[in-house]
């Protein structure tokens, strides 16, 4: 299991680093939903919030994802 995590480490680090310069995005939508993870050994609800671009050309894109505790302005 740990080489599967470290290989999927991997991956996620090389699309959260990408350059988003290759297009443009007029429409950026920001949303969140719950989802119970576990956390310093213990089960707990937190919030993944999603970046979605939309190209001129139509096309959507994720920009970038994060986990937080809430969907708080702060956050």
């Amino acid at each position: 299991m740990s080489r599967i995590c470290g290989d999927i480490d991997e991956v996620v680090t090389t699309f959260m680093t990408r350059t988003l310069d290759h297009t443009w995005f007029p429409y950026v939508y920001l949303d969140a939903t719950y989802l119970d993870v576990r956390l310093q050994g213990h089960v707990v609800s937190q919030a993944v919030f999603v970046a979605v671009g939309v190209s001129a050309l139509g096309r959507r894109e994720i920009l970038g994802m994060t986990v937080g505790d809430s969907e708080s302005t702060d956050f």
